[in-house]
Order: structure tokens, then C-alpha cells, then sequence
């Protein structure tokens, strides 16, 4: 990440020319390790395909930072990297020096997300501190995460080096995954507050292909990214919160059903909610608009068959096709529908 102060070590430079993760004084939490880079505007215009077909799996992605500031890069990266198939994180880069600011940016950086699909812990990247006491600091640090994991429905994610998760960050912190950035291989010895590292930033200032700019690389254990249960509060907060829709942008090897499951909606509603019939194909990259739940009136209409009715004739009506009403409503024959049969029929609310 940008803007970091740490040394940047010739052990860097010795793990990237290496075949193996080192042993590390503090472990991963997780045998199961993936390769990965964070990236900002800094960066520029990635070639995220290129970053896969190197070998990293992972994209950490600078969401904002400050109060209300949004990265230039924010919406390409997040749509190039699901058009690459990668998996994706988000950090916003905090520069509060207040609770109640700590509070408003976590509020941001949870704006940001809610109309997002992602993988990882979103995380806090909390480094430049002035002239803020060690209380203070951690009163704010404390303060984002807790305002940040009631607007996401997730637990939220530190990023910080190893001299200040050593000496700054107290117990009230040992609950949140830690991503640590060290560059000496000895990733945190005789740490008081957490017993294993999810995330490490093992170099900086380093070449990737498809990435024009020095970028940090990382390596990310298996409890980086959410469970199933935790995508499912995450969704049902974002109807809590009154999201109505999430911009998916599909990945490689995605269907309807696999979308619709991950958000826990129909899929012919989700085809018919963006105009597409459930047979289409779909493409990486192609964004799909998903509505969280059904709105009477808005996103299904509710419709009793009259003499003479056709799902063809109600099909051209509500400009849908005909396999979305059939599989929406579980008729088996499309050709045999009954009067005063109920129907709830999936459109696209915006026409």
C-alpha cells in the first residue's frame, strides 16, 4: 500500500525469487495460502489477467480514504479483477483523529461495499498516527472497526506492521483478523495479541506483469475470505440497511445459479430482473444488477390467469421470456396454465 513507512528489506527481494513461504515466527492461521497484491490508484490501469497468469489469486483493493474520498480506481479495479476471476478484498486507508471521524469514515468505506460483491474481510489500514497518544490511537482504531463491522454485518480486518502490533495494538484488538506487513521473514515473534497472522505483506516496491507501477505482495491464508454464513449477513444486513441491489460483475465460469445462490435470490428471477432469458449465456465481466428481494410492483408483479391467457401472450406483456415466468413459478408444462391460476411474474424495474 501506498503511503507506508516501513524499510523495505533485501529479505523481500530473497522471498520473491523463492519457491516456498518461510517459516515464520508467527504462522499462518491457515495451511491453505493464497498469493496476492493490494493495489490503489498508485498503480494505475492494471491488466488483472496478466496478475492472475503470474500467480496471484488475490486482490486487496483501496476502496477510499480520508473522510468521503473514493479511489480514482475503486470501480475499474473492482471490475476488471471479477472479469479476471479473481478474488477480491477492500481496505480504506483511515485518517481520523477522532472517534466520531473514525466512526464517520468506517460509514463510508461501508457505503462503498454495499453495492459490491467481495470475498475478503474489508480492512482497516490505520498507520499514520501525528501526534495522537497510543489511547487515542487505539480509541480510534477500536472505534472504525466496531462502526464498520455494524454496517457490513462482518467482522473487519487490521492492517498493520509488526512493531505496531506488537506495541500499539492492545487486547481489545485480538479479535479481528490481522494482516501484517513485515519484511524481514520473522512476521511478528513473541506477539502478545494475536496468535497467527490471516494476511501478510511479505514485500514492497516490487514488479508484477499487468501492473505498471511498484506494488506490495502479500500472501493470504484461508480466513481471509468470508464464509457462506457471513456472505448471508452481509446480504441480510444490506436489506436491513434498505440496498436494494448489488452491481455484480461476473467471473469466470458463473451461472445464474451460482449467482443466485452466493446472494440467495431465484435465478430466473435474477435473469429476468436484468432483461436476460435463463438460457443465455453470460460472459465474464458483464455486470448483472442483483436485487436483494422481491418488491411488489417494482421487481415481480403479481398476475391471475384469465380464459384465453398464454405465458407467450403474458410473456410479450411484461417483456420477459417465457422459461423465467415457467421456472419462476415451477410450471412444468408451458403450455398448460389454468384460470385463476397465480402468478408472480420477475421484471426488469428498470424497463
Amino acid at each position: 500500500m501506498k503511503h507506508k513507512f516501513l524499510p523495505a528489506l533485501l529479505c523481500c527481494l530473497l522471498l520473491l525469487c523463492g519457491t516456498g513461504i518461510q517459516a515464520f515466527a508467527l504462522g499462518a492461521e491457515s495451511s491453505t495460502i493464497y498469493n496476492g497484491v493490494d493495489v490503489s490508484q498508485y498503480q494505475g490501469d492494471i491488466d488483472f489477467a496478466q496478475v492472475k497468469g503470474a500467480g496471484f489469486k488475490v486482490e486487496y483493493i483501496r476502496a477510499g480514504w480520508g473522510d468521503n474520498n473514493t479511489d480514482p480506481y475503486f470501480e475499474q479495479n473492482y471490475k476488471k479483477a471479477s472479469a479476471a476471476g479473481m478474488q477480491m478484498g477492500f481496505y480504506y486507508y483511515v485518517t481520523a483523529t477522532t472517534v466520531e471521524e473514525a466512526k464517520s469514515q468506517a460509514q463510508y468505506f461501508g457505503s462503498l461495499l454495499a453495492h459490491k460483491n467481495y470475498d475478503g474481510h474489508p480492512a482497516m489500514d490505520f498507520e499514520e498516527f501525528g501526534n495522537l497518544s497510543a489511547a487515542e490511537i487505539q480509541a480510534i482504531g477500536l472505534a472504525f472497526l466496531q462502526e464498520l463491522q455494524a454496517v457490513t454485518n462482518v467482522v473487519p480486518m487490521i492492517y498493520t506492521d509488526a512493531s505496531n502490533a506488537t506495541d500499539l495494538w492492545g487486547d481489545a484488538f485480538a479479535d479481528y483478523p490481522l494482516w501484517i506487513a513485515d519484511y524481514t521473514g520473522n512476521a511478528l515473534p513473541d506477539n502478545p495479541v494475536w496468535d497467527a497472522w490471516t494476511a501478510y505483506q511479505y514485500g514492497q516496491s516490487s514488479t508484477v506483469n499487468g501492473i505498471g507501477d511498484e506494488v506490495d505482495l502479500d500472501y493470504f491464508s484461508a480466513g481471509t475470505f468470508l464464509s457462506d454464513d457471513e456472505i448471508k449477513s452481509v446480504n441480510q444486513q444490506r436489506v436491513t440497511a434498505g440496498i436494494s441491489s448489488v452491481a455484480h460483475v461476473i467471473r469466470p465460469g458463473e451461472s445464474f445459479w451460482a449467482i443466485a445462490t452466493r446472494y440467495g435470490i431465484n435465478p430466473y428471477f435474477l435473469a429476468a430482473t436484468n432483461s436476460l432469458c435463463i438460457f443465455q449465456v453470460i460472459y465474464p465481466g458483464q455486470q448483472l444488477e442483483v436485487y436483494l428481494q422481491e418488491e411488489q410492483g417494482v421487481n415481480v408483479v403479481s398476475y391471475t390467469v384469465k380464459r384465453g391467457d398464454t405465458l407467450w401472450a403474458l410473456s410479450r406483456k411484461y417483456k420477459v421470456c417465457i422459461p423465467n415466468i415457467a421456472g419462476y413459478n415451477n410450471i412444468a408444462n408451458p403450455n398448460l396454465i389454468f384460470v385463476d391460476q397465480q402468478l408472480t411474474i420477475p421484471i426488469n424495474p428498470r424497463g
